[in-house]
């Protein structure tokens, strides 16, 4: 029992670090091809108010979505964005709240593209 500890421990430490690129150690670094994520310049929201935070929010980012589309990336999704800030505060105007949405759009490429 005290080995599996000290096993679960190394696991969630550096050993963890160090099993993650075993998979390409073994795939071969000149055989193996992935997607890969690419992701653009961030985009912020209008402000979405609604009388619901749940609401305010799901707004927000349908705000964010359909200004992302102008961004060179035809299908942005929400999940797969790059540093999503999602920011709500009570509504000085109204009763509800204000959202906005922040995030660096992102789609997944088959092909990896060139050096920069």
């Amino acid at each position: 029992m005290r080995k599996m500890l000290r096993l679960a421990d190394w696991c969630r430490g550096a050993g963890a670090v160090l099993l993650g690129g075993l998979p390409m150690l073994l795939a071969g670094a000149g055989s193996s091809h992935a997607a890969v994520r690419v992701c653009t310049a961030h985009v912020t929201s209008d402000v979405a108010v609604s009388a619901s935070e749940v609401t305010a929010r799901r707004e927000a980012i349908m705000s964010w979505v359909r200004k992302s589309k102008s961004v060179t990336i035809p299908h942005p999704a929400w999940r797969i964005a790059n540093l999503k800030v999602l920011k709500c505060v009570p509504a000085q105007s109204e009763a509800g709240f204000e959202c906005v949405a922040h995030a660096a759009p992102c789609t997944i490429r088959q092909i990896a593209p060139g050096p920069r």
